[in-house]
């Protein structure tokens, strides 16, 4: 799989990361990371085994179940893209 678009919160302390599967549909894994584990990231949410044909349906599978999705910028900038 490649990531074709990480997404951060406003801390940038959580992220996703928007993947394309050779086949062409798409996934998405979550990610935290705090200052005291020296910045890394670690996973905190991985539905890299379910499969979306299209972006709109991840967006609308990743804002359900991620509570900070909506009000990232890079998100919010992306869906009116």
């Amino acid at each position: 799989m490649k990531v074709i678009a990480s997404i951060h919160d406003a801390d940038a302390r959580r992220c996703i990361d928007i993947l394309q599967r050779p086949d062409g549909s798409l996934s998405y894994r979550e990610f935290r990371r705090d200052p005291e584990d020296g910045g890394r990231w670690f996973p905190t949410g991985d539905v890299s085994h379910r499969h979306f044909a299209t972006e709109a349906a991840l967006q609308d599978d990743a804002v359900g179940a991620i509570a900070w999705l909506a009000d990232a910028p890079a998100w919010r900038r992306r869906l009116t893209a």
